[in-house]
């Protein structure tokens, strides 16, 4: 058997098993019987649709916030077409981490309890670091190195469980922090290469996370136009917009 062809798997799936350690570490900080059991919190987050299903009273149904979850599978075909189209050990990582964000977010708006919203906010946490880990691996030339999956979940794990408490503080700078740095080093490597065509990757990423910001913000407000679609709209563009930033990260990496 070769070596080398089973150090990477089990690489990618020693640091899928700490990161699972960690984000479940994590959630179980916050368990206890009674937040399982009535742990709601009256309108968390101050979504439109809750407002709209009476969140103020009680939860009424599950799905508390039906468009609000739902969309959240936008985050699981999202993770899906990149393993599938890519395909290295990257892009199962990306996959991972989307699939436990689609996890997280679809629980938080169904059922407005606080041991979801650490789910929502940890998956968040581990999403764009990661991304901004393989962005970097490719400036120091080793985003296909053996172990680059193992830091990819191990750093994104960390993240997730040292901020978990103070998430809500700092998810937008962790979200702008990781964005930024895969945005300046995929730049680099265009002016760099000339390879002016991943423009349109880059362009389209952050057009989409505006957009989505933007409607986040009026969710908020009670004010975007089709209502309560903004906090889904959200949703939707992010996936979309992650999906055009990794694979323009993958663009710019020599070999698989």
């Amino acid at each position: 058997m070769n070596v080398e062809a089973a150090v990477y798997p089990t690489a990618a799936t020693i640091g899928a098993v700490i990161f699972a350690y960690l984000i479940f570490r994590t959630l179980f900080t916050y368990m206890t019987p009674d937040t399982v059991i009535s742990n709601y919190k009256c309108c968390n987050g101050g979504w439109h649709e809750a407002k709209l299903a009476d969140c103020g009273t009680t939860l009424r149904r599950v799905p508390q916030q039906p468009i609000n979850t739902w969309s959240n599978l936008a985050y699981l075909a999202a993770g899906l077409v990149i393993q599938f189209t890519v395909g290295n050990d990257a892009a199962f990582v990306f996959a991972v981490t989307m699939t436990y964000l689609c996890i997280g977010s679809t629980l938080y708006h169904a059922t407005s309890t606080g041991w979801a919203g650490v789910l929502d906010v940890t998956a968040i946490l581990t999403v764009f670091p990661s991304i901004a880990i393989y962005a970097a691996g490719g400036y120091f030339r080793v985003a296909n190195a053996r172990g680059m999956p193992l830091v990819m979940f191990v750093a994104a794990g960390l993240i997730a469980f040292l901020l978990s408490k103070r998430a809500n503080q700092y998810m937008r700078a962790v979200i702008a922090i990781s964005l930024g740095t895969s945005y300046v080093i995929l730049l680099g490597y265009i002016f760099r290469t000339d390879q002016w065509d991943l423009l349109w990757y880059l362009g389209g990423s952050l057009a989409l996370f505006v957009v989505g910001y933007v409607s986040w913000g009026l969710d908020k407000k009670e004010k975007f136009p089709i209502t309560p679609w903004g906090h889904g709209v959200w949703h939707v563009t992010t996936a979309a917009a992650s999906v055009l930033v990794f694979y323009a990260v993958h663009l710019s990496q020599p070999g698989p």
